[in-house]
């Protein structure tokens, strides 16, 4: 009986940490160059790097398009204020002693006037690369 639990605890443990495979298989299909630029998952000194993902490639542009106002606001017009509180308290009664310790925090984040990021637009790019996977299984495709 004892063999019987041991079996069934190292099938539970190998079954709750087996890697689950819920990314979808996607397959290259097509790209804008036959190569990849360097540029491409990287960093370049001055240039900001964005990936935009859709269905097509009109909806993976209005996705990078967002991304890149996203992070120019975070990088030029966001104000983050953090805030925190610690409470300490202690009791004594018939020579016992309770101590208490309580923290709290918040932060906020506040974006200044940022309608300079309306003037912000795609065909102000230096550079484009575009890809367009499919699924597997599915044949779903998304452009990156």
């Amino acid at each position: 009986m004892k063999k019987i639990a041991h079996i069934m605890l190292i099938a539970a443990l190998l079954f709750a940490f087996a890697p689950i495979q819920t990314k979808a298989q996607m397959k290259f299909d097509e790209s804008s160059q036959r190569k990849a630029p360097k540029w491409v998952n990287g960093l370049v000194k001055d240039y900001i790097i964005i990936v935009g993902t859709g269905s097509d490639l009109e909806k993976a542009k209005e996705d990078a398009l967002v991304r890149i106002k996203e992070k120019i606001i975070r990088a030029v017009a966001e104000n983050v204020v953090f805030e925190s509180k610690m409470t300490r308290k202690e009791d004594m009664l018939n020579n016992l002693s309770s101590y208490a310790e309580n923290y709290e925090s918040t932060t906020q984040s506040k974006s200044a006037d940022v309608s300079f990021v309306k003037g912000i637009s795609l065909n102000k790019a230096e550079e484009f690369y575009w890809e367009k996977l499919k699924d597997k299984k599915t044949g779903e495709k998304i452009a990156h």
